[in-house]
């Protein structure tokens, strides 16, 4: 029982930080989900439109890319 109102309410604050920078910020974006624990909480919010569990490491890989190549 502690456990799930944990995930509910992290779930639920994730959706409230959402909708407020949805009011305060001037333009549309995508809010998404990262990393592997998300995946338990994901499915839970209202505000997120995807899972991505390696979006870190996949960033992390272009900027190395892109050094490599000099640009």
């Amino acid at each position: 029982a502690i456990s799930s109102g944990l995930v509910n309410g992290l779930a639920a604050m994730i959706d409230g930080m959402v909708e407020r920078y949805r009011r305060a910020l001037p333009f549309e974006f995508t809010a998404v989900a990262t990393g592997g624990a998300a995946a338990v909480i994901f499915p839970m919010t209202t505000q997120l439109v995807d899972f991505i569990p390696v979006l870190t490491l996949e960033g992390v890989h272009i900027a190395c890319q892109r050094a490599v190549r000099g640009g």
